[in-house]
Order: C-alpha cells, then structure tokens, then sequence
C-alpha cells in the first residue's frame, strides 16, 4: 500500500470520527458545511487533520498532472465526507483504501481546460496593443472587444447585450480603459483565475524592466489614498507631536503612455527577445535562459515594492539568480567576478577592481540583511543596485542565443578577470 493512501486514511479516521452530522456551537468548531439538507460540522480539534488531508489531496494531485485551486481540493474533500458520512460510513470505512483510490480516480478523471481572461490594469495607458510572450496589452472599448469576441468565436451573450456600456462599465469600475489578455490552462474556475493573475504580473514585471520608476499595477494592488497618522516623541528633549499626512498616489504618480514608437524601442532593447522566451515551453528554455527570466521577475517584484531593504533585498537577487546559478561557497566573490567581467569586459582592469569590490559590498549587506536583519540601505547602494541588476539583464538578452549557460558564456566571450582571483 502506498504511502499517500496511509497517510490519508490515518487523517481521515481523525476527521471522520470527530465530525458531526450536527450543528455545534460556532466557537467549538472551524468550518460548517450544508449541502442538499445535509450538515457537517467540522470541530477545532480534528481541524489539523482536515489541512493534512487538504495537503495529502494536493500532493496527489500534483503527482498526476492536475493543478487545482485550494477551493477546489476543499470542495473534493467535503464532497467525498458528505457522501462518506451520510452513506453506509462503518462499512465503507472497512475498506477505505478502496474508497481514497475512488477519490483519487475523481482527481484524475478531472479535465483540463483553456480559460480567456481580460484583466484591468491601472496606472498606464496604452496606443494601440503591445504583445508580452502570448499576452497582449490594449485599450477596452466597443471595438477592441469586438475583435477580441470575433477572434476567439466568443459568445458574451450570457454576461453581455450591451458591448458598449459593458466597455464603458469595465472602465468606471476598474478605473482603467487598459487591460490585458492572458490565456491560461486549468482544471478548475478558481485555478485559471490565480494562474490569469499570476501571468499578468509576470508581464507587468517584464515592462517594469523598462520602466523602473513606473507604478503599474493589477487591478488589485491599486491604492490611490492613505491617511497616515503618527505620534513623534524626541525622549532628549522631552517635546511631543504629531502628524497626520493624507497620501493621494494619483497626483503623485505619472502614469506612463506606451506608443509605437516606446513599443518599438522596447523590442529593440530585449523586449522581442523576452516575449520569444515566455512563448516557449517551459522545458524547451535553456538553463540561461530560465535564470534571465526568473531574474527579470525579481526586478519587477522590486520596483513595486515600497520596503526599501527588500527592495534592494530582491535586486541582488535578481543579479545573484544570473551569476550564481551553481550556488556553492564564496559566493560573494563569484558574484562580484563575474559581473565586473561581464559588465566591464571592456574597461581598464582598474576600472574592473572597482566595481568588484562595490559589487562585494552590496553583496554582503545584501546577506546582513537577510540574514540577520541587519544593514541600512543608502540611496546610492539602491541607485547602483537598480541600475546594474537593469544592466546586467539587458546585457544578457542580447548574448542568449549564443550559449546554453552561464559558464559557457563566461568561457567564451567574458573570461573572468584573473586579477580579480588574488583581489
């Protein structure tokens, strides 16, 4: 017998034996369900049990190929309770393995599907389209919906008769006339709509990479007003004060207009290259070109974050994920090695040493902060984090096609400085 159904049956001789067909009072219990005049009430101490079974579900579930939602997996389980409870439970409970392989066979037997998701996007406007890997960024309108129901043989019959007030009513809710079209795959509603996010971002992280002052965001994330309110005590002077300061981000932040000619510089300038990268299959992607893309997401995961130690935090991730793909010791060093090398390839050694040991420090305070807690970022070490995670990222595009890995390419076009070795 396998390991997975023991560990199921265990939790579920737990949970079967401790929920009730009842309802108990609100505070003994975790979750209450009623579906089809029948009850469970789930107790607080069987609820551990209830999130290991959750746990065993998704491993399984994993193990075959599905990728399911959290409200699905619930809904898998609470069904097969439901049914287990109110249906010949000590005999079926007998041979329960035989009923955790009927649920397994319910998990695989559940398809998968191409869900089309138009999603908001604030704090950026857009002339025209703009294509990221197989997304695309656009203006909503009556026409532009139009095309999108017209290529993809859509019926919007049920959630639409009106295209243009629909349009106009997207638009006032969301706050935004832009969007963006992702396409994903998923066995269940609530999963296409997490992976439809999730890409989304992967795309507005790669446009952060060229605008790395921009605040775009998903419709989610969007915060136009915050009040602040704070009291301020100098304990060596003994005076008191305070403060409130009311934040309006809409008249702090520019909202950035992406034409033809900004999208053709764009591509110029790596973009192409990156939207051919997100195209291809996961396993069809060289290990560089996994580390560039992996990296590219960290930049934009620290442009829009507003804690400054884990921005910087996440910047030299971004260059660690590029330059230490082999892990191991001395890390600091390598780092340091290979990006004066990289990026410097061409200057005086002098110039090299320099940036090697600049490059050491921000590596270090880099793990005093991760690793302690420790360490005040300046402006200028974010300035020079910024600028060469950017760099480095866009230097690379340009070299992906030429070598599989990072130490081919260093073999090849960018030898480590061997003075650098003895620094």
């Amino acid at each position: 017998m396998s390991r997975i159904i023991v560990d199921l049956r265990n939790e579920l001789n737990i949970i079967v034996n401790g929920v009730k067909k009842i309802r108990i009072e609100e505070d003994a219990c975790f979750k209450t369900l009623e579906k089809e005049g029948k009850f469970l009430s789930y107790p607080k101490d069987i609820q551990w049990s209830y999130y290991r079974a959750i746990l065993i579900l998704r491993e399984k579930a994993i193990n075959i190929g599905k990728s399911l939602s959290d409200n699905e997996i619930k809904r898998i389980l609470d069904d097969f309770l439901i049914d287990l409870l109110y249906n010949n439970t000590d005999e079926r409970m007998k041979t329960v393995e035989r009923e955790i392989k009927q649920l397994f066979a319910t998990i695989k037997s559940i398809g998968t599907e191409k869900h089309l998701f138009i999603m908001p996007i604030n704090y950026i406007t857009i002339s025209g389209s703009m294509q990221i890997g197989d997304s695309q960024f656009f203006t909503l309108d009556e026409t532009s919906l139009i095309e999108v129901k017209n290529q993809y043989s859509l019926d919007f019959s049920t959630i639409l008769s009106d295209t243009r007030k629909k349009t106009e009513d997207m638009n006032r809710t969301n706050e935004t006339s832009t969007y963006t079209l992702v396409i994903v795959e998923a066995n269940d509603d609530d999963k296409a709509e997490e992976l439809a996010i999730l890409k989304t971002e992967r795309c507005l992280n790669v446009l952060r990479l060229f605008y790395i002052d921009s605040p775009f965001t998903i419709r989610d994330e969007k915060i136009d007003h915050f009040v602040r309110d704070i009291i301020h005590v100098n304990l060596t002077t003994q005076s008191c004060s305070g403060s409130v300061r009311a934040i309006n981000l809409d008249t702090l932040i520019g909202a950035p207009h992406i034409d033809v000619d900004i999208i053709q510089r764009m591509e110029k300038d790596g973009l192409t290259t990156i939207s051919q990268l997100l195209s291809k299959d996961e396993d069809d992607l060289t290990p560089l070109e996994k580390d560039i893309l992996t990296a590219i997401f960290w930049f934009g995961s620290a442009m829009k974050e507003r804690q400054r130690d884990m921005k910087f935090v996440k910047l030299m991730t971004a260059i660690e994920t590029i330059l230490i793909p082999d892990g191991g010791t001395t890390k600091q060093h390598r780092l340091a090695a290979r990006f004066a090398s990289i990026i410097y390839n061409s200057d005086t050694p002098e110039e090299r040493k320099k940036v090697y040991h600049i490059m050491k420090n921000l590596y270090q305070l880099r793990s005093s902060i991760l690793h302690s807690g420790k360490g005040y970022v300046y402006e200028e070490d974010m300035g020079q984090a910024v600028a060469w995670s950017q760099r480095l990222i866009l230097q690379l595009l340009k070299d992906i096609r030429e070598q599989l890995s990072l130490s081919k390419l260093l073999e090849k076009k960018y030898p480590i400085d061997e003075k650098l070795v003895c620094v």
